[in-house]
């Protein structure tokens, strides 16, 4: 720093001028100490983010006419010499407020660069930054231009390498002529940078871009141009991840409305079904109002887009689109669910002839994982058959959703592929499960609450799943794992923000505490009453029937088992839980959860002690009855078997009637509960002692001694315990029975 220059800097720090205004003379200061070439080198490598040479020559290379330099700013362009020995670079890269760029080339401190850019704003300095702005931004935009149509095709990753290693300096270019109202410019940055924003999920810049663009549009008169603005801001809104999801999408109806004002299917088909197709997607996930009437739109659209948008015409148009229609088939919540997915498979399907692995990677992996999902869903054909072709889309979709190409869409994925692993009816279950754990923990390293709060936490819901069903390990340890999960899942579905979620959460953080095996049972049992009851603040009989039929079953089941207060009063609450749950849950609407309830509230007016036990016991041979008209021999074996133990225990237990009859019946229903296919030992063990129970209340004691010591070797202390409970029911309806101790002792062992 030369002896001028110091003196001048004491003398303003003797007035008292604020740190800005001090940093701002000393630039001011040194600049004007430099050889003219030098000092305004530095100011035009200011335009942009970061420069190197090229730019240094092409922002240095003189400005024609009209333009005129400032009196007493007057500038020498560097020599070719000069630009070529790197002489000049070198001099501006020598200033204490230049700092090397990781990659190559240099930036300045972020306020010096500011401090510059002001000089460009001077009234005087307009002319010559118009100029430069525009030079600038036509390098950038040719190399947006450039890259544009590649991030949609097998070189998607070196684009988006180009364009993020570009994206400081045609954020720089835009800026610049934006400050200097160069309106085609704006406009045709925002075309050619709206993929990219899409792409890298930069909402705000992709919005601000667009409507600057749009309003170049309206005052340039382009009426074309501003109905392409309408669309991509129509598209920025749609995506848009934060604010009111339903604002948000009404917001991007109104602009795809707008743009259909001048793209008609006769002036612009293509446009008019490209609009269209974005314009369905909007319908199909707003979340406000009529959600079968939005598909129903949202159908319409893609069907009207694909009158101009075919195969032959457009074919990776025509493929999104189809691709669109099948997610909005799989969506819908009405008519034949069946119908709804085979239509939807049969778009993905045709979506895949043209996104193919070489043309459009990401897109075959979006298809791919769309497929999995609706073959996941699929309530026809093979169960198993239909999850295992799932799992094969998703680990195609994962061939190219890769955590450095596509990080929140390949936790989708992973998250698609748990659901499928957990509901997997075939193969081994720990083991299915275990892969499930392992692939929503694998999304969970992109699905952050800070990334995606509510894919965090609808991945930490299923995550809690999988740990509750999980058959192998420590149970207290799987249901502790799992209740984390849900606690974690609260955090952000809670009844304000997602009340949906929030109840389905609930209700599973409900279940994993009614069925945990530690700590104190009434206390368990409490918080999953208070769960449940949370759930049914938002499952109501009005808004979510069957929700609230699962909700009020999973509450009774609390009050059934819970082991403190009037065992009586308790089981009454249970049964009042049943019957408001099979006000939904009936034959027709909910087989398999009306014939699940019906046998809980059978076991309920089994075990009540209260009111007329003969009374009691027949109700719940209705239940059990009701229950074995969709639980059947040939369907559902396990559950069969179950059914026609509790059937056969009620039998033996009934007071009223014909004793022998009753008995009778008690034998058939436990030796078909005994020829059911497929039973665990632990089965076995609890279907032989209702047997040897009902040989015992027949005076038949060497088959019910039998029956017990065939039991006992297979029986868990659970299906022991639950044996001795049923003796000593009987014993109280039948105290005279021969052979009560001789079991009870064989039991107690």
């Amino acid at each position: 720093m030369s002896d001028e220059v110091l003196s001048a800097l004491r003398d303003l720090a003797s007035r008292g001028l604020s740190d800005e205004e001090i940093a701002r003379a000393l630039l001011d200061l040194t600049l004007q100490a430099a050889p003219p070439e030098v000092a305004d080198a530095v100011r035009v490598c200011a335009l942009p983010a970061w420069f190197d040479a090229e730019l240094l020559v092409l922002l240095t290379e003189p400005v024609s006419p009209p333009y005129e330099e400032p009196e007493g700013e007057q500038s020498l362009p560097p020599t070719r010499g000069e630009l070529e020995e790197g002489s000049l670079l070198e001099r501006v890269a020598a200033f204490s407020f230049v700092m090397p760029r990781q990659g190559g080339g240099y930036v300045y401190h972020e306020a010096t660069r500011e401090r510059l850019l002001d000089w460009w704003r001077k009234p005087e300095n307009r002319p010559r930054f118009a100029v430069l702005a525009d030079r600038l931004a036509r390098l950038y935009l040719a190399l947006a231009e450039e890259q544009d149509p590649r991030l949609s095709g097998p070189a998607y990753l070196e684009a988006l390498s180009v364009l993020n290693g570009a994206y400081p300096n045609i954020r720089a270019a835009w800026e610049g002529v934006v400050e200097v109202g160069n309106e085609e410019l704006v406009r045709d940055f925002a075309y050619a940078m709206h993929d990219y924003f899409g792409r890298r999920n930069l909402w705000s810049d992709w919005i601000t871009w667009t409507q600057a663009g749009l309003e170049a549009c309206k005052h340039m008169g382009d009426e074309a141009g501003a109905a392409a603005m309408q669309n991509n801001l129509g598209n920025a809104y749609a995506q848009l991840p934060t604010g009111d999801r339903g604002a948000n999408l009404g917001r991007a109806i109104a602009c795809y409305e707008q743009a259909l004002t001048v793209y008609t299917a006769e002036a612009a088909p293509f446009d008019y079904a490209m609009t269209q197709n974005n314009l369905g997607n909007a319908y199909r996930n707003l979340p406000t109002g009529d959600r079968g009437a939005n598909l129903g739109r949202a159908i319409e659209c893609y069907e009207q887009a694909l009158r101009f948008c075919t195969a032959e015409a457009a074919p990776l148009d025509y493929a999104t689109t189809q691709n669109n229609l099948g997610n909005a088939y799989q969506s819908l919540p009405t008519g034949d669910r069946g119908a709804n997915l085979g239509r939807a498979i049969a778009c993905y399907e045709q979506a895949l002839r043209f996104r193919t692995p070489e043309a459009a990677p990401l897109d075959y992996a979006s298809t791919q994982n769309n497929l999995g999902a609706a073959y996941a869903d699929l309530p026809t054909g093979d169960r198993g058959v239909n999850l295992g072709r799932a799992i094969e889309c998703y680990e195609q979709a994962l061939r190219f959703r890769t955590p450095e190409t596509a990080p929140l869409q390949y936790a989708m994925t992973q998250n698609n592929l748990g659901n499928a692993y957990s509901d997997l009816p075939t193969g081994d279950r720990g083991a299915n499960l275990a892969r499930a754990i392992r692939c929503y923990e694998e999304a969970l390293r992109f699905w952050t609450p800070e990334a995606a709060p509510l894919d965090y936490a609808m991945t930490q819901n299923n995550l809690g799943n999988a740990y509750s069903d999980l058959p192998t390990g420590d149970r207290g340890v799987n249901l502790g794992r799992a209740i984390e999960c849900y606690e974690q899942a609260l955090r952000f579905r809670t009844a304000e923000a997602a009340p949906l979620d929030y109840a389905g959460t609930q209700n599973n953080l409900g279940t994993a505490y009614a069925a945990l095996p530690t700590g104190d049972r009434g206390a368990n049992l409490g918080r999953a009453i208070a769960c449940y009851q949370q759930a049914l603040t938002v499952y109501t009989a009005e808004a979510a029937p069957l929700d609230y039929a699962t909700t009020q079953n999973n509450l009774g089941n609390a009050y059934a088992d819970l082991p403190a207060g009037d065992r009586g009063a308790n089981l009454g609450r249970a049964i009042e839980c049943y019957e408001q749950a099979l006000r939904f849950r009936t034959a027709e609407a909910a087989p398999l959860g009306y014939a699940g309830t019906q046998n809980n509230l059978g076991v309920a007016y089994a075990a009540l002690p209260t009111g007329d036990r003969g009374a009691n016991l027949g109700r719940a041979i209705e239940c059990y009855e009701q229950a074995l008209t969709v639980y059947t021999a040939e369907a559902d074996p396990f559950h069969y078997a179950g059914m026609q133990n509790n059937l056969g225990l009620a039998y033996a237990n009934l007071p009223t009637g014909h004793r022998e009859a009753n008995l009778e019946k008690a034998l058939e229903c436990a030796e078909a509960a005994l020829h059911a296919k497929g039973l665990a030992p632990w089965e076995r063990a609890e279907y032989l002692f209702t047997r040897g129970l009902v040989h015992l209340a027949l005076g038949h004691l060497d088959r019910a001694l039998a029956d017990y010591q065939a039991a006992i070797p297979l029986a868990t202390a659970i299906t022991m315990a639950e044996a001795l409970k049923e003796l000593d029911r009987f014993a109280a309806g039948h105290p005279a029975t021969p052979g009560l101790d001789t079991v009870r002792a064989l039991l107690s062992k």
